[in-house]
């Protein structure tokens, strides 16, 4: 007679046999629905650094950028004098628009958020970089100083 042991044993191999088989073939049914199925082209962004032509901000350049950013910056009330530099990131597109803007450092008192805010407002385009002739997506890095007085 079989001891009950080794039909557990068998019980709970048998059992584990199927089990894989089951994520098996669940796995192998996934792939299946994605073959066929043409690859979506990667939309890749380059460095400003790496471009033949870099973006440019169409009114007026960047000092027409910094222009608008210092006029639609909204100061916060700090009882201190000081001058804080809010770091950004974000892409300027293929067709010119501003994408994907991240805040790299900030000072506190909401000044990054406000960077964000203003960036986002903006109405006009950039003039998008190239490379070789192409225009492409480019990643830029800013900074923004603000100097602030106290009124005291």
């Amino acid at each position: 007679m079989i001891s009950r042991n080794i039909v557990r044993s068998l019980l709970l191999v048998i059992i584990m046999l199927s089990l894989s088989e089951e994520a098996n073939a669940q796995e192998k049914s996934k792939t299946e629905k994605f073959e066929g199925i043409p690859l979506v082209e990667q939309q890749l962004s380059y460095a400003a650094s790496e471009l033949t032509k870099q973006p440019e901000y169409s009114d007026g350049g960047m000092q027409g950028f910094y222009t608008y950013v210092y006029k639609h910056f909204k100061v916060p009330k700090v009882n201190k004098d000081m001058t804080a530099r809010i770091y950004l990131s974000f892409v300027i597109e293929k067709d010119g628009s501003m994408s994907n803007i991240k805040i790299l450092r900030d000072p506190g008192y909401g000044m990054g958020d406000e960077a964000v805010r203003v960036l986002k407002s903006m109405d006009q385009k950039w003039i998008p970089g190239e490379l070789n002739g192409e225009k492409v997506s480019a990643n830029y890095n800013l900074p923004i100083t603000i100097n602030i007085t106290s009124k005291k």
